[in-house]
């Protein structure tokens, strides 16, 4: 039964992974073959592109969409655990989330690497990328997962980048004011690197993990009540 339910998941999910690769490879391929930008704004448009778009066009039809059209509820009735069926739809999501970045970071080396910025410069952006782009898919599905509405998830999904967004503005008024860096930083996937390179890499790190495991844990636990309700 684990197998039909992975496919099922797959065949729906195929066609928006290669969307996504396509859309943001051709931006990086002509970006790059063109130069008629700097290689970092290819990287960084890229990279963060990725990370906003995709986590919220994946959370949008992982759970809302199935529940609109009937189809999640047939799912429930399957003689599978639910919190199996939920980390199956997941580990899949999030696979799809990240392909578009990998896509783009094999093609920013292949084309630029070390051409106008180092590689270890570029595996950090689109890394940096990866990290938001998690937390985001995470943090939307979860938050979202009482909604049958699309358009309701995305925007839970734009609330937290507001939320995230207030964090960096906050940390700018007391950079400039105070002159130093501010831990509102560890809140928010944006200032992942620009606290670790203040030496804060393990305490941010650890953080944002226990954050998504959290509502990872959190995730588990409504989507179980989701099924009990139909039942």
């Amino acid at each position: 039964m684990i197998k039909p339910l992975i496919w099922k998941e797959w065949h729906e999910l195929r066609w928006k992974m290669a969307f996504g690769c396509l859309i943001v490879g051709a931006f990086v391929v002509i970006g790059l073959k063109s130069r008629i930008f700097r290689d970092i704004i290819i990287f960084v448009f890229s990279a963060v592109g990725s990370s906003l778009l995709m986590p919220l066009f994946i959370a949008m039809g992982l759970i809302a969409e199935e529940r609109s059209d009937g189809s999640l509820y047939t799912l429930f009735a399957l003689p599978v655990r639910i919190k199996l069926l939920y980390v199956i739809k997941m580990i899949l999501g999030a696979g799809v989330v990240l392909s578009p970045i990998l896509v783009s970071l094999i093609l920013s080396l292949l084309m630029a690497g070390g051409r106008e910025e180092s590689i270890s410069d570029i595996v950090k952006w689109y890394v940096m990328g990866a990290h938001f782009a998690i937390v985001m898919f995470i943090v939307t599905v979860v938050s979202g997962m009482k909604f049958s509405s699309e358009a309701k998830v995305a925007l839970t999904g734009i609330a937290w980048v507001g939320f995230w967004g207030l964090c960096v503005i906050i940390e700018d008024g007391i950079t400039v004011r105070y002159g130093s860096v501010s831990w509102t930083m560890i809140f928010t996937p944006w200032g992942f690197f620009e606290v670790a390179d203040g030496g804060g890499f393990l305490p941010v790190f650890l953080f944002h993990f226990v954050l998504c495991a959290a509502f990872f844990l959190w995730g588990a636990r409504r989507f179980n009540q989701l099924a009990g309700r139909q039942r």
